[in-house]
């Protein structure tokens, strides 16, 4: 067995190349997602239910972690966001969304390679509130119809829908491919 196990080439990228490349090509929504950035969804108060709101995001950072074992996580951060809910709004929200992805392939196009990032089936992922976020939503929350695990729930849902409707990203490598 040669040194690049019976392939042609074998090349490897960065964490930093990848980041770079994330963030550069991520849309959401068909809008270029490059931080900072900001993007709202319908919020759905209780889970299951249908909206009733909307869910805004200050995005001040996109990091990719490829140290993990798989999959890789982007890990989206946000800061002073808010949720409009029927009871009010839910405001001073920081944390992180982190989105376990699977770059399975390099996939060409028009001899191009690109780097696939689906998004559409990705489980089991997490909306991570900054405990002096959780401790600010949970005051607002108190004596209110909703509890803070029903509004937790109900953000993870929310943005969890939203993000597997992005479906297949191709993000390009720069690189040719020539049959």
């Amino acid at each position: 067995m040669s040194l690049l196990a019976g392939y042609d080439i074998v090349i490897e990228l960065s964490n930093e190349l990848v980041c770079e490349l994330v963030i550069t090509n991520l849309r959401l929504s068909g809008a270029k997602a490059a931080p900072p950035f900001e993007f709202s969804v319908p919020f759905k108060a209780e889970p299951g239910n249908a909206s009733a709101g909307a869910f805004h995001l200050n995005v001040n950072a996109i990091e990719v972690d490829l140290q993990t074992t798989r999959p890789t996580t982007i890990q989206i951060f946000f800061a002073d966001a808010s949720a409009e809910i029927p009871i009010g709004t839910i405001r001073s929200l920081d944390g992180c969304i982190e989105v376990p992805v699977y770059f399975p392939y390099i996939l060409t196009k028009n001899d191009e390679a690109y780097i696939s990032l689906d998004l559409s089936g990705i489980e089991p992922w997490r909306i991570a509130f900054t405990s002096e976020s959780r401790q600010h939503a949970e005051a607002q929350l108190r004596g209110k119809a909703l509890s803070y695990s029903h509004f937790e729930a109900s953000c993870q849902e929310t943005l969890a829908e939203f993000i597997q409707k992005q479906g297949l990203l191709l993000i390009p490598t720069g690189l040719t491919i020539a049959a």
